[in-house]
């Protein structure tokens, strides 16, 4: 159950960054959910989960994902709000400043 839960928060993070930047993905993102829907019953790899972080820290503007989030909800107040504290103690153990 593990997984499956750290696997779906990584695909909510990427489908909603797709979401908050009205962008397609593409390269490595793009691979990385590909990956996460395919072999969600596999150990996530922290490297991955560094990576979503890494990505989402590009945000031209230098919001957060939770701050992208509540930015959406202010105008879609049927969106959901989401917490990422599984992703984000996986990042405090490799002393990683959190962008979800």
């Amino acid at each position: 159950m593990r997984q499956k839960r750290f696997h779906c928060l990584q695909i909510i993070a990427i489908n909603l960054l797709i979401i908050c930047w009205n962008k397609p993905i593409y390269g490595q993102l793009a691979k990385f959910k590909s990956d996460l829907e395919k072999y969600y019953s596999y150990e996530p790899f922290v490297y991955r989960i560094q990576k979503v972080n890494d990505i989402i820290a590009k945000d031209i503007k230098k919001r957060t994902l939770t701050t992208m989030i509540n930015e959406l909800h202010r105008n879609n107040p049927d969106i959901k709000s989401f917490t990422f504290n599984k992703l984000n103690e996986v990042l405090v153990r490799l002393n990683t400043d959190s962008n979800f």
